[in-house]
């Protein structure tokens, strides 16, 4: 059996057929021609001839082409305002390289730059460090330190209020404030605001491999410049000199503790020798051991004599004989008193609570630390006499390679090379601002 297709209602025939005219009663309200209105196929419904549409349905559809055709009358109106806008902005970003090459070229000051040149370097003079303490390695530091120092100070607040001081730096940065303050500083600016304007206006450039410091000044008086960087270079000079000073102070002041100590140090010395000698009296053990020596000497030689005098006798006489019994008792002594020194000298019998080894061995100790000692002294002495020839000296000195220049040509301020770069930076902004813009906008 065949389905019977199925009847549209009102509205659907209306939508199907764009020709006719939808009244106030079918859609509650009045509206246009939906002649206006595309097929229902463009919004997603392939099968609006086949089924019947149902009123919420076919309001909803009538409520987004009333939007859409509501967007489409809108949409010429903000397209022009999103046009205006874009160009005012366009205009605001072109005004900007145009007054930065009209201030630069028209109202600037023209400065000059200043160039000079300087190093540090280390005279002949060898260093304390090889003599002191036994060469500790106490020095006045590299070359690379020093020029680390000046370095930092050529940045310095206290550079700038040397300068200040000597050459009034204020007046002449402060001379054309009223014409161009962007390039001068204020009449009534504080010293942290002239060190910030140092900052900006000295330029210094500094190898570490070749320890070469370039400095560029810029002023508006060439003259001037050249002059503020021959006090620079002054300055720098007797910085070099106050290091050395203090590290030359810092030798000599080890060296007179070293030698202080050292001396010290003997005097103890001496001092244990001498109540050493006091309490035994010796006064060279030495001298003692070769005295005991020529002693046992002479009494070895002496019983050899009286034993072959004895063997004659022995020949001659009878044991009877007072000369042979006399005889015997010489021999008896001489060897009783070779033994008692044989025993004093091995350390068998203490003398004065202590054997003549162990006087000999305390000796030898006090006498090892009195040597020691005189000799520490005697380094001392020599390190302190070197730190003070030294002192007299100067170790490191500042060597200019290039004296300060006396500019002919403007360089500061570049209008053109400003104004170019203020154009691309406005072109970069113009473009992400319409990016971002157009993003929102869209989004919307």
């Amino acid at each position: 059996m065949a389905l019977r297709k199925p009847k549209p209602n009102r509205i659907s025939r209306r939508i199907m057929h764009p020709q006719k005219e939808l009244s106030e009663h079918d859609t509650g309200s009045v509206i246009e021609r939906t002649s206006v209105f595309p097929p229902l196929r463009e919004v997603g419904r392939t099968d609006v001839y086949d089924a019947p549409l149902s009123v919420q349905e076919e309001v909803l559809l009538l409520r987004r082409r009333l939007g859409k055709i509501t967007r489409q009358s809108k949409a010429p109106e903000t397209r022009a305002r999103a046009s205006g806008f874009m160009a005012l902005v366009a205009c605001v970003l072109l005004l900007v390289p145009v007054g930065v090459y009209a201030y630069l070229s028209q109202v600037a000051v023209p400065q000059y730059f200043s160039t000079a040149g300087f190093t540090t370097r280390a005279s002949d003079t060898p260093s304390q460090a090889d003599v002191l303490a036994g060469g500790f390695g106490f020095g006045l530091g590299s070359q690379a330190s020093e020029n680390d120092i000046l370095f930092s100070y050529l940045y310095s607040q206290e550079l700038v209020a040397h300068l200040d001081a000597q050459l009034d730096l204020r007046q002449h940065f402060s001379a054309h404030w009223a014409q161009d303050p962007m390039f001068h500083l204020s009449p009534e600016a504080a010293l942290e605001q002239m060190h910030s304007f140092w900052l900006r206006a000295l330029d210094v450039a500094y190898d570490r491999t070749t320890g070469l410091i370039e400095m560029r000044l810029r002023a508006t008086d060439p003259a001037w410049a050249a002059t503020v960087l021959t006090e620079v270079l002054a300055a720098s000079g007797a910085k070099v000199n106050d290091i050395n000073q203090a590290a030359q102070a810092d030798a000599l002041r080890f060296a007179q503790t070293a030698l202080a100590q050292a001396e010290q140090d003997w005097q103890d010395s001496i001092s244990r020798v001498q109540a050493f000698r006091v309490a035994n009296g010796i006064v060279d053990p030495a001298i003692e051991i070769e005295a005991r020596m020529g002693v046992l000497t002479s009494l070895q030689h002496q019983l050899a004599e009286a034993l072959i005098d004895l063997d004659e006798m022995a020949q001659t006489t009878d044991s009877a004989d007072p000369r042979f019994r006399k005889l015997q008792d010489r021999v008896t002594v001489i060897r009783q008193r070779l033994g008692a020194e044989r025993l004093s000298f091995s350390g068998d019998t203490p003398q004065d609570g202590q054997s003549f080894p162990e006087l000999v061995s305390t000796y030898e100790a006090l006498s090892t630390d009195l040597e020691f000692a005189q000799l520490r002294y005697t380094s001392a002495l020599a390190a302190l006499s070197q730190a003070q020839t030294e002192a007299a000296q100067k170790s490191r000195y500042l060597a200019v390679y290039l004296e300060p220049s006396i500019a002919e040509t403007s360089e500061f301020p570049k209008p053109l090379s400003a104004a170019a770069l203020s154009a691309l930076i406005c072109a970069l902004l113009f473009a992400i601002f319409s990016m971002v813009y157009l993003s929102v906008r869209e989004r919307r």
